[in-house]
């Protein structure tokens, strides 16, 4: 802040005694009656010359209406709040902060103020000679409802006093931004006398009890306000720095932002952050993980690994390991994320979602790590902002795309998870009617124009929206053949099928992680990519898994695979190319991909027919991925 302690204290030792003095002063001799009467003739005076500009101009008469109201009382205090929140974003590579701590601070002695004012308006009354004016008539010649006049009877307005309370308060940490809430309160005193609600007398009774609270504040509530804005620098910093870091805006070898603020705040931010965690983590999750395991506190410790856990998830910012005794390793997953006022947070639905899928499959007997508990909190508003989960750690390792007997069995899981079928497509806990209607312009249009909008983008084609969406027919006219079929059903689908996302476990059981998209879904794009992705499309492993496949999930699947193989081969190859892994061009060419060339590999993909052969053992493998383009070093990648 601007001032020292010593300036801040002296600030409010002046409004503390002007507000004091000036109370006793103005009441011990209000009680005079001449002064009582000279009162009476001044406030009277006052009132009808202000009163006479009323009932001239419809405007004029609505402007004093509105600003004498509550309405604007509360208008008044968002418009200096925000003036101030102004100030203290231009002051913030000084204090870092420190000003919006005391903003808080502000608020609340604000708020205290109007609290306390109304209530020393209520119970400590004095008559005075005059009436309330004329903010009847006014109310009732314009229909003003929402006009709501104060007590004639009590000695301050307590609005008036928080309302000036404000302006001392921020006088002491700005000058120049109490301007606003300065000039809005004249408003709302000139106003305010000139309808009649208040007098000038009760509005300088307002203005000494308002410089009272403030000076009480700044005097002996320090610790306070020096608190607030700790913790407010806290959260600006750690908020700011977040950002910069998230986006990469930060470059130390650039000479813009190597000067002491963005150093000093990315390194604050750092620190601050690192607390955070290690607070969540050992004053909250900890304690809930170690009394559900029952286990002894001594014993137990919570760390960090490199590793993946079975979750895909790395362990740091939202997963820990907690070892309980010599042998046993639990994996504690723990977010903290606030939703909207109209939905939860993305983030952290997608969480919540990987762990409810886990629980599913968990329950459908797959090999999956064991989630042992889950807890969800809820806030005040009902919006979920916690969520905890406790799951068993599987110490494995990566499926060997070399090895052909954990790719066949791989492939086998797979047949597993594809022989729950279901009427409706969608999230497993989505509980809306999803038609097959739905799923075409609901989903699968999303789906693919988002595909083909990045091939567009990483190979600067310049797609015309009519060009995509005759694009986009060929998928909708395949997919309604497909669906129109009254045996086709949806299928139990992991989403993402790659050598990471299967893991081999020490005992050599074949497991699956990564729950984050499983739904119900067409299964014949994920068949075939997992018999690419599994074997990084080597042509002498991807004939084995895919017979493998085929002949696990019987002759019936087989058909079924037929009937969607031109849409399934389609929406793999476009999701493929979207994401680099295949290479349409000439190889060695360096050649771009032009838009001809796109659109005329696309079409191709709906006239496949001969490559599937009449049987699993037909397929004509090599010739599928010299379609593709896929070369054995690129297939079969991450998903990015």
């Amino acid at each position: 802040m601007r001032h020292s302690k010593i300036a801040m204290q002296s600030w409010g030792h002046v409004c503390l005694v002007v507000g004091t003095g000036g109370m006793l002063s103005l009441y011990g001799v209000g009680l005079i009656p001449a002064v009582q009467r000279f009162l009476s003739y001044a406030e009277t005076s006052v009132f009808f010359s202000l009163n006479s500009l009323l009932g001239r101009n419809p405007v004029w008469d609505w402007t004093f209406l509105v600003t004498a109201s509550d309405f604007w009382v509360y208008l008044a205090y968002c418009a200096s709040f925000s003036a101030f929140v102004v100030h203290g974003w231009r002051r913030r590579r000084r204090d870092y902060g420190r000003t919006f701590g005391y903003i808080v601070f502000v608020v609340v002695v604000v708020c205290l103020s109007e609290e306390m004012a109304d209530f020393v308006a209520d119970n400590l009354h004095r008559v005075l000679p005059w009436k309330q004016g004329v903010a009847v008539a006014i109310r009732a010649s314009y229909d003003a409802t929402f006009f709501e006049m104060h007590k004639d009877e009590g000695i301050v307005d307590d609005v008036a006093s928080a309302l000036f309370c404000l302006c001392f308060l921020v006088v002491a940490a700005s000058p120049r931004a109490s301007f606003v809430p300065l000039l809005l309160l004249f408003a709302y005193v000139f106003s305010s006398i000139a309808v009649g609600t208040q007098w000038l007398t009760v509005q300088v009774a307002s203005a000494l009890m308002g410089a009272f609270f403030a000076g009480l504040a700044l005097t002996y509530f320090g610790a306070v306000r020096k608190y607030l804005e700790h913790k407010a620098s806290e959260a600006f910093v750690s908020a700011f720095g977040h950002y910069v870091l998230s986006r990469r805006l930060f470059d130390p070898k650039n000479p813009q932002t190597r000067g002491g603020f963005g150093r000093a705040v990315l390194a604050k931010a750092r620190a601050l952050d690192a607390r955070g965690k290690d607070r969540l983590w050992e004053q909250f999750v900890k304690p809930k993980a170690i009394a559900l395991l029952n286990a002894d506190v001594n014993a137990t410790a919570l760390y960090t690994s490199p590793d993946l856990t079975m979750a895909r998830v790395r362990s740091g910012k939202r997963i820990r390991f907690l070892k309980v005794g010599e042998k046993e390793v639990f994996a504690v997953r723990a977010i903290r994320a606030r939703g909207g006022l109209l939905r939860v947070s993305p983030s952290f639905l997608r969480f919540t979602d990987g762990v409810k899928n886990n629980v599913y499959l968990q329950r459908l007997g797959f090999p999956v790590p064991r989630v042992i508990w889950t807890q969800e909190g809820v806030a005040d508003f009902g919006l979920r902002n916690w969520f905890l989960a406790v799951e068993e750690f599987i110490e494995s390792r990566c499926l060997d795309p070399t090895s052909l007997n954990e790719v066949e069995e791989a492939m086998r899981l797979l047949v597993r998870l594809h022989a729950h079928a279901s009427p409706r497509w969608g999230g497993l806990y989505d509980d809306a009617a999803r038609t097959k209607t739905d799923y075409v312009l609901g989903y699968l249009r999303r789906s693919v124009l988002y595909q083909i909008e990045k091939i567009d983008k990483c190979h600067k084609l310049g797609f015309e929206p009519r060009e995509m969406d005759s694009l986009w027919r060929l998928f909708e006219t395949e997919t309604v053949r497909v669906l129109s079929g009254r045996d086709t059903s949806f299928r139990l689908i992991h989403g993402d099928v790659t050598i990471r996302n299967i893991r081999v476990a020490k005992d050599s059981r074949i497991c699956m992680i990564d729950f984050l998209t499983v739904r119900n879904d067409l299964a014949g794009a994920e068949i075939v990519k997992a018999a690419v992705a599994l074997t990084r499309g080597c042509p002498a492993h991807c004939a084995p898994a895919w017979q493998a496949y085929f002949e696990e999930a019987g002759e019936e699947r087989w058909r079924e695979f037929n009937r969607e193989a031109r849409l399934a081969f389609a929406r793999f190859a476009v999701r493929e190319l979207a994401h680099l892994r295949v290479n349409i061009v000439p190889k060695g060419s360096n050649a771009r991909l032009r838009k001809p060339e796109a659109v005329e590999w696309i079409s191709r993909l709906f006239d496949t027919d001969r490559l599937w052969g009449a049987t699993p053992a037909d397929t004509d493998w090599p010739a599928i991925l010299r379609v593709l383009g896929i070369h054995q070093e690129t297939a079969g990648g991450e998903e990015t």
